[in-house]
């Protein structure tokens, strides 16, 4: 089941909702980066993030740190809007962030995600472009898996219900 919508329409909400956890980040601004899919996972309880396709990221995170560490980078970074959220992602690039292969429970989901984002406006800010092109198919995106709420102990197994939330289009 794929979410579409316009930007801020609460396509993320919906999905929690529907899992029955906060494992998708909301704000009161755009918040997914990249789609995620959440997949229901019998006896699954605690939810756990999945993303091998991490070294494009990190290599992204590499680009950044290059670009903050100049004066423009840091004068960008000192006038850039909502600037709270991007210097604590800029704090943490320059204390050596590294992105995962696997994030646990929704507390650990939500600060990946939101970081994701996080990075993406900063990249946005420095005029470095993202590497979106790297996450084409469903296979290369962050998955979660965790036993849906509200099919927790139903015994009808016909296939598999996956969301896929997905950014809101610009």
């Amino acid at each position: 089941l794929t979410v579409i919508g316009t930007m801020k329409s609460g396509k993320s909400t919906t999905n929690n909702a529907i899992v029955g956890l906060e494992v998708l980040p909301n704000r009161n601004r755009p918040m997914t980066a990249l789609p995620t899919l959440i997949r229901h996972t019998p006896g699954q309880k605690e939810p756990v993030l999945r993303f091998e396709k991490k070294e494009a990221i990190n290599n992204f995170i590499q680009q950044l740190s290059i670009s903050l560490d100049t004066p423009e980078g840091q004068y960008l970074l000192s006038v850039a809007d909502q600037q709270e959220d991007l210097k604590q992602v800029a704090d943490a690039i320059f204390s050596g962030m590294r992105i995962m292969s696997e994030y646990r429970m929704e507390q650990g989901i939500f600060e990946f995600l939101k970081s994701l984002n996080d990075l993406v406006r900063l990249g946005t800010a420095l005029e470095l472009e993202f590497p979106f092109e790297e996450f084409r198919s469903s296979s290369e995106l962050p998955v979660i898996e965790v036993e849906f709420q509200h099919l927790r102990g139903s015994k009808v197994e016909y296939g598999r219900l996956s969301l896929l939330d997905t950014p809101g289009p610009n």
